[in-house]
Formats: C-alpha cells, sequence, structure tokens
C-alpha cells in the first residue's frame, strides 16, 4: 500500500514537472520572435455577456504557432489560463504535419497529432486541419481558419469539431479589427462554444510587439 502511494506521488509529481515544462516551453515560444516571419501579439478583451476579462499573449511563424490566455473576473483578477502551441513540419504543397498541444486551468493535457494543409484564396488566407488520433479521450478533431486584411479592416474567423465515441462537438470564432495605428488595433469577437446556449462578444484592442 505505501508503494502505490508512493508510485501515485510520484506520477503526479512527474506529471506537474511535466506540465510546468510544457507551460514554460509555451510563454518563452510567445516571447521570442526568432525568425524573419514572426509576429507576436497581445489583447486584452472584456466580455460584455460574462463580464469577464481575458488577456492573451499569441505568437506565430511559418511553422508554429502558440497563444495563452489569462483569464479574469470583471475586476481583472486572475481566475486562471488555457493555452495551445502547435510546432509544424512542412511537406510540400502546402501540407504540414506535427503535435499540438492543448492544456490549462480545470481542464485535462492534451497532445493532438496533426495534419494541415494552408493557401491563399485572392486576399483570404485558410487553413485546414486534421487530427486523427490524441492522448486522453479527446477523440479526432476537424479544424478551420480563415483570415484577411482589407485595408485597415481585419477578419478572421476558426471553427473546431470534435468527435469523441459518437459525439459531436462545435466550437468557433468571428473576430475583426480596425487599424488605429501601426501598432494597435481596436478589436471586437463572436465566439460559441459547445457547451454554451448561445455566442458571446468580447470588445478590447490588440497590440504588436
Amino acid at each position: 500500500m505505501g508503494v502505490e502511494v508512493l508510485n501515485m506521488k510520484t506520477l503526479k509529481r512527474i506529471k506537474s514537472i511535466i506540465r510546468s515544462g510544457v507551460i514554460s516551453a509555451l510563454v518563452a515560444t510567445l516571447l521570442t520572435a526568432t525568425t524573419a516571419h514572426a509576429w507576436q501579439n497581445i489583447t486584452p478583451t472584456y466580455n460584455i455577456n460574462h463580464r469577464t476579462t481575458q488577456v492573451r499573449l499569441q505568437h506565430g511563424t511559418d511553422n508554429s504557432y502558440a497563444f495563452i490566455d489569462f483569464n479574469g473576473d470583471e475586476h481583472g483578477d486572475l481566475e486562471g489560463f488555457y493555452g495551445e502551441a502547435l510546432r509544424t513540419v512542412p511537406l510540400a504543397y502546402g501540407i504540414s504535419v506535427g503535435p499540438e498541444y492543448n492544456g490549462g486551468t480545470g481542464v485535462d493535457d492534451i497532445v493532438r497529432a496533426q495534419i494541415t494543409a494552408s493557401g491563399q484564396i485572392g486576399p483570404v488566407f485558410v487553413q485546414g486541419k486534421y487530427s486523427p488520433v490524441s492522448t486522453g479521450d479527446a477523440g479526432q478533431q476537424l479544424g478551420l481558419v480563415a483570415n484577411a486584411q482589407f485595408g485597415r479592416v481585419g477578419l478572421g474567423t476558426w471553427l473546431d469539431i470534435d468527435f469523441n465515441n459518437g459525439h459531436t462537438a462545435k466550437s468557433g470564432e468571428l473576430e475583426a479589427t480596425l487599424k488605429l495605428t501601426d501598432n494597435v488595433k481596436a478589436y471586437g469577437k463572436m465566439e460559441k462554444f459547445d457547451w454554451q446556449k448561445s455566442p458571446s462578444y468580447s470588445i478590447g484592442f490588440q497590440a504588436d510587439f
């Protein structure tokens, strides 16, 4: 019995160390730009429906993308975080493969094997993704990302469809930006997750750095 308890404690400690390492790597990725095509920004927002706050850090390159959300109450007090990180290896014809990590406060860590296909349709960048396998009980996932810039106005969207034990869950977001200065934009988004009855709306700003 003592050995089993010790093993459980050891496993929890190992998991905690791995989780801390992944989160540290995610934050480090977000705060460092090492390629010519790297971009990064910070987006503080206020959710009008739920009266909550959020600060998102994003970082991307030609073959990687990561974000981490720091979620707070209406007073801005931190309540938790959620983050994702994707690293791909390009193959050919816009197709890439690589792992994606999802994790945060109150949710299980998930690692997905992901295949992406990217391309440009006029002014619109489009990326489709498929995750055939994942850790835990996350199941399979189909996803679509699209964004475009029209003068000072930027539009973007994403949609994820999860398939798990016969259940289909859909989540998505629409966002819009209006360029105010070279590095600052007004920001608004509508999002709807599978567990929500109706969409919610957030407003804020986005700053490149």
